[in-house]
């Protein structure tokens, strides 16, 4: 047995305890399976913990608003949702503690496990460090369930979209929902982008968009493919002018904030079934 007080500095939430296992040949992914750089084939190090979630802290993110903190998240992520990538531990629920988190670009591309994929963030902010990107790649996922989180977009560093979800080719995509979700700040084509999700909800959810753009809507439903999405993750292959079925989107309790003048809160192409 071994107690680790932190990940990058005690007590900054990615400590646990661990317990040594010789024959343990589990993908390493430095948040629940550790293998010391001199063992050769089998044995890990695995963290004991209840298997009810996962937290970012321990795959490394600081949270300190400066450090790029885009490789531990995805590390958190392959490690709750994609099992290919955790042969120990898979679990449906990832924690994002309240923090400022510095990202370029998240890849929650291509989760489809057919059970509800959850995100618990209250109080966690992820702001685009880098122009043109998605800062929070959902591209052709499915059952997405993500709570509290603020995404932002500056004006030194504007990215394409705050969060994009919807199809990347023909995939069906839907049944994603989003609770209090927020988007602040500028994006050059709209803080949410929906490219084809269907039978979507979003509660209490806030858009906001102070971009200087007309382009910066703050929220694209693009049913269309007027402009086809990019991803830094998935390979999109819906081409321009493609329509994509985009049925059963529906809003409750939400704000949409646009700064006068400029583009329009809400564009919408080719989205009946609303």
């Amino acid at each position: 047995i071994c107690t680790m007080l932190g990940f990058n500095e005690p007590g900054d939430g990615g400590g646990g305890v661990w317990y040594w296992d010789s024959t343990s040949t589990a993908t390493v992914n430095i948040g629940t399976v550790v293998k010391p750089t001199a063992t050769v084939g089998a044995g890990r190090w695995l963290r004991i913990f209840d298997g009810a979630q996962l937290n970012v802290k321990w795959f490394g993110a600081r949270g300190d608003g400066t450090t790029d903190d885009t490789d531990a998240i995805n590390l958190a992520i392959d490690a709750a949702f994609r099992p290919a990538s955790s042969t120990v531990y898979f679990t449906n629920t990832l924690l994002i503690p309240p923090a400022v988190y510095s990202v370029s670009s998240v890849n929650m591309t291509d989760l489809r496990s057919g059970r509800n994929i959850v995100v618990l963030a209250y109080g966690a902010t992820f702001e685009g460090n880098t122009a043109d990107l998605v800062v929070l790649d959902c591209l052709a996922s499915r059952w997405l369930w993500i709570h509290g989180l603020m995404v932002i977009g500056n004006s030194t560093t504007v990215p394409k979209h705050g969060i994009q979800i919807g199809s990347k080719g023909t995939e069906a995509c839907g049944n994603n929902k989003f609770f209090e979700v927020q988007t602040n700040g500028e994006f050059v084509y709209g803080a949410f982008a929906n490219y084809g999700s269907e039978t979507t909800n979003y509660y209490s959810c806030r858009f906001v968009s102070t971009g200087q753009e007309t382009t910066s809507h703050c929220y694209y439903g693009d049913g269309q493919t007027i402009m086809a999405p990019t991803s830094e993750y998935a390979v999109v292959t819906r081409l321009a002018d493609d329509p994509v079925s985009f049925t059963n989107n529906t809003f409750y309790g939400c704000e949409f904030r646009q700064q006068a003048g400029l583009a329009a809160p809400v564009w919408l192409s080719r989205t009946t079934g609303w």
